[in-house]
């Protein structure tokens, strides 16, 4: 369960620093909408196997965006997709 945890917080992280991070801050925009780069980005993720080791793996076919709003951040979303077959 934990690695489950981990990875939505993993998704969401890549989805915003694959978009947003480089943009200067006196270019950033109040309300924008960006789309994840699916050439520069990648999902990874670790498994512990019987509590002796950890396997890492990565998903490379991945897109998705995020729409945000300074004036009403509650309307904001991200919006990933991973093909599993990327693995």
């Amino acid at each position: 369960m934990k690695w489950r945890t981990w990875l939505v917080g993993l998704i969401a992280i890549v989805a915003v620093s694959a978009t947003a991070i480089h943009l200067p801050a006196e270019q950033a925009q109040p309300a924008a909408d960006f789309t994840v780069d699916g050439v520069h980005s990648m999902v990874i993720f670790g498994i512990r196997h019987k509590g002796v080791s950890n396997t890492y793996g990565r998903f490379n076919d991945i897109s998705g965006s995020v729409s945000w709003s300074n004036e009403k951040p509650e309307n904001g979303s991200i919006t990933l997709t991973i093909k599993a077959g990327s693995v």
